[in-house]
């Protein structure tokens, strides 16, 4: 090094979190977000081996985008059914529909989570211009990850 240069030592400030064990919901949740970002983390630890370099993924947020719009319209539609200015007599027709709609709404929500959505953590993009990762799956260029966990409700 030469006289001028300054050397510049950054210490990485680790935060540890405290959960009470006892919580299992918020474990699950610090479990579901520490391994989402172990995957999605854009800077990884130097020194470590080769595989531990950042593969380039990042989140899909279409599932949860649908899921949201749907049930933004099923609560327009709640909304339409509590503060409509009809008399009550008058608006049993539109109370009806909105009712009809905001259950059908939410069941179609339910199946979603249910039976496309499960237990999922991450899911992410289709990988695209990593020849070496996608050299060893090839799918991961297709389809992206999808991590799940198995803990209980």
């Amino acid at each position: 090094m030469s006289k001028g240069e300054k050397v510049v030592e950054e210490e990485e400030e680790v935060v540890l979190l405290q959960v009470d064990t006892g919580d299992i919901i918020k474990l699950k949740q610090i479990l579901d977000e520490t391994v989402a970002n172990t995957f999605l983390e854009e800077n990884t630890l130097e020194g470590h081996d080769s595989r531990a370099k950042n593969i380039g993924l990042h989140e899909d947020h279409r599932l949860s985008n649908i899921k949201l719009i749907l049930m933004a319209v099923a609560c327009a539609f709640a909304m339409v059914a509590q503060f409509s200015p009809l008399p009550f007599p008058n608006c049993r027709p539109i109370l009806g529909v909105c009712c009809a709609v905001y259950f059908s709404l939410s069941g179609v929500l339910q199946l979603i989570t249910t039976f496309l959505d499960k237990d999922c953590i991450l899911i992410t993009k289709a990988l695209e211009g990593k020849p070496a990762v996608v050299k060893n799956n090839p799918n991961l260029a297709k389809y992206g990850l999808r991590v799940r966990t198995i803990f209980p409700r």
